[in-house]
Parts: C-alpha cells; structure tokens; sequence
C-alpha cells in the first residue's frame, strides 16, 4: 500500500510548554534507558571477572596436580 499525500492540514505549532513538557519526558526515559544499560554494563563486567576467576582457578589447580605427579 502507498499512501497519497494527506489532506489533512499541518497540526497547530507547539506551545513552549508543550515543548518542555515532551522533553522533560524524553529526559526522563532517557534516564531510565541510562540506568538499565549501565546495570547490564556492571552484570556483564562481574560475570567477565567471574568467569576469569574462574579460569585461574583451574589453570591453577592444574599446575598444582602437575607437580603432586612429579
């Protein structure tokens, strides 16, 4: 489907405050969308730290056996 242009004609210009209130909204969801992004960036900088943790442990354990065989 392609639409023809609109008859309609062009909504009254906003009203100052009409302009403030919609970017003091957009600030706000701004701000939400900010929270959760750096929640997912500390998530995902722990479950890094924890998987490398992790990996020294067995690289360590291994060496420990290796020289238990010895």
């Amino acid at each position: 489907d392609i639409a023809g242009p609109s008859n309609k004609s062009a909504s009254a210009p906003m009203t100052r405050r009409e302009m403030i209130a919609v970017l003091e909204a957009n600030c706000k969801e701004l701000d939400v969308n900010k929270l959760q992004f750096e929640r997912m960036i500390h998530a995902l900088k722990l479950e890094k730290a924890t998987a490398e943790a992790a990996s020294a442990g067995i690289d360590e354990t291994m060496s420990d056996d290796a020289e238990n065989d010895t």
